[in-house]
């Protein structure tokens, strides 16, 4: 393997275990998150005999997800932009550093950009196929983040639904142990 493959096959590795525990945490993160509320709720509805009205702690919306297609040709867009800016500055400056007479900035603006264009097609894939990395673990966590919310939203609602049912004569320790169910399995060691 070429020095710049074994680079780039690094770069790649780094960025997928990098994600994967980015992931972890942030699906952790929100559920930790969660899992508060929850207990703040039922530690007050057991000493108080009703919920509080508080705000939620996460959004109860989540983002929309992206596609693994739009993702990717992003990363090679932005990929083929870079590599096209690196050879085009790279290309105008030798030109123009080497002072030769025959050959005009404006020749040099033109040359350097369609070798740019050229090395920007054609090379983008290998800085893109980096960035897709790292974008994809970012879409992949957000959605993980996602299914987190969508069972928040779905405690919220039953919380929401308690909370108007507890001064029509809902039992709280019925409440309690109907929200205490919405609680997500952790290892909070």
């Amino acid at each position: 393997m070429q020095t710049s493959t074994k680079a780039a096959f690094g770069a790649g590795v780094a960025t997928l275990v990098g994600g994967a525990v980015g992931q972890g945490l942030g699906v952790a993160r929100a559920a930790r998150a969660m899992n508060g509320q929850i207990d703040a709720d039922l530690e007050f509805l057991l000493e108080n005999g009703y919920l509080p009205n508080v705000q939620p702690v996460l959004p109860l919306t989540g983002s929309r997800p992206r596609s693994k297609v739009a993702i990717f040709l992003t990363s090679w867009a932005i990929g083929s932009l870079g590599i096209f800016v690196l050879i085009f500055l790279a290309s105008v400056l030798v030109t123009a550093a080497a002072n030769d007479p025959e050959h005009s900035v404006a020749l040099a603006v033109v040359g350097g950009g369609l070798t740019g264009l050229g090395a920007g097609i054609l090379g983008g894939w290998l800085p893109g196929l980096i960035l897709f990395a790292i974008l994809g673990t970012r879409e992949n966590v957000r959605r993980a983040v996602g299914v987190v919310l969508e069972e928040f939203r779905e405690y919220w609602e039953a919380r929401t639904e308690a909370m108007h049912a507890i001064p029509q004569g809902r039992d709280p320790y019925v409440v309690w142990n109907c929200l205490a169910t919405y609680r997500l399995p952790l290892d909070d060691a």
